[in-house]
């Protein structure tokens, strides 16, 4: 007799598929500052959710992409990122029968330009550099 999505994990804590999920992370060698930060945010939805996997859906889903709104995209992507992931591998392991990320649009992070370097630095090389042909030079 096959076991329901919904039957099977009825009243288990989102805390129990999360950890599950940062296992699978940690044995396939993902770095420690992504489960680091997956954990963090996962834990944190699991809050807003109340903690129940079947409230994993999409209004939920935006719900909480919509109430961090404060911080900044990347981070924002970042939280995106680990949801996203996480209802991925629930819905390959049987937790979710459907992926809500889905429906949910992607943060864009503005692009930003590279930050120049300073003058004191950028005259620091040039003068190590005419001190080094100098020296090749055999100028004192």
């Amino acid at each position: 007799m096959e076991i329901e999505f919904e039957d099977r994990f009825i009243g288990v804590p989102m805390e129990v598929h999360i950890d599950d999920f940062l296992t699978d992370l940690t044995n396939a060698n993902r770095p420690t500052n992504t489960i680091r930060a997956y954990r963090g945010d996962l834990t944190g939805f699991a809050e807003y959710v109340d903690g129940d996997l079947a409230a994993m859906d999409v209004p939920p889903v935006r719900a909480f992409l919509s109430g961090i709104t404060e911080q900044p995209p990347a981070t924002r992507k970042r939280k995106r990122a680990a949801l996203s992931a996480f209802c991925r591998w629930a819905v390959r392991h049987d937790r979710l029968a459907a992926n809500p990320m889905d429906k949910v649009d992607t943060i864009t992070v503005p692009k930003r330009l590279p930050r120049p370097a300073a003058a004191t630095d950028i005259a620091r090389v040039l003068d190590s550099i005419r001190g080094a042909r100098r020296k090749t030079a055999g100028i004192r």
